[in-house]
């Protein structure tokens, strides 16, 4: 899949896991990370929720998103989440 969301203009994307500490604990953090034409673009520490990072990095390279329009889905996404809790 990386390959051919490359060859048709769009980025390829992967969850990444970070370790946080929050208020004194360490908590594992998932964020994305795309990659296109030679750019490479990381937002990290957006949720707890593999599975909702999971559901979103699928959809992003399902439709081949381009790198500049990661920030507006990540607003997005973001608002999303406020309206609706977490899953842990």
């Amino acid at each position: 899949m990386q390959n051919d969301n490359l060859k048709h203009g769009g980025a390829y994307y992967r969850a990444v896991k970070t370790m946080e500490s929050i208020n004194g604990k360490t908590v594992a953090m998932y964020g994305i990370e795309g990659f296109g034409h030679g750019d490479v673009v990381s937002v990290l520490a957006l949720t707890t929720d593999k599975a909702r990072i999971t559901r979103l990095v699928a959809t992003l390279n399902e439709c081949g998103l381009e790198l500049c329009q990661l920030r507006d889905v990540v607003d997005d996404f973001l608002y999303e989440m406020r309206k609706q809790p977490e899953m842990t």
